[in-house]
């Protein structure tokens, strides 16, 4: 008579980033943001959770409620809002399993540009010439 055995080894930290991140469908204040699963041989168990972290690239603001985590069963994107018109904006993505998390995957971009949010301040007319006037603002 033959015999099967089986054995399952415990799981490790996933070795792969999630795959395709990329951000998209901009506007000035949101963007998406797009995945999928890290690669399932690199995946080392069963992806839990994602999380999300977005931040300006040059002064470091990150918009309200962030760090944000994703639950399994899937979720492969998300809106960011709450951000600032015309700012460049670097978000980083991990996958988590029961032993730790991935490496992570990241991409950059810039929020469309707005109006602006208030009419310029210490509006003054200077070098007033017979051609030509200097207005400086605020």
């Amino acid at each position: 008579p033959s015999t099967t055995s089986s054995a399952t080894t415990e799981e490790e930290s996933p070795a792969g980033p999630p795959l395709n991140f990329t951000i998209l469908d901009m506007s000035s204040r949101t963007f998406t943001v797009t995945w999928s699963p890290p690669d399932p041989f690199l995946r080392y168990g069963v992806i839990i959770s994602y999380s999300l972290t977005c931040e300006e690239i040059e002064g470091g603001h990150v918009p309200p409620s962030y760090p944000r985590m994703f639950t399994v069963p899937p979720i492969y994107n998300a809106t960011v809002d709450e951000l600032r018109p015309f700012t460049d904006y670097k978000c980083s993505l991990i996958a988590i399993n029961s032993a730790g998390n991935s490496d992570p995957t990241t991409d950059t971009s810039i929020t469309d540009e707005d109006a602006p949010e208030s009419y310029p301040r210490e509006f003054t007319i200077e070098a007033i010439e017979l051609r030509s006037l200097t207005f400086l603002w605020k």
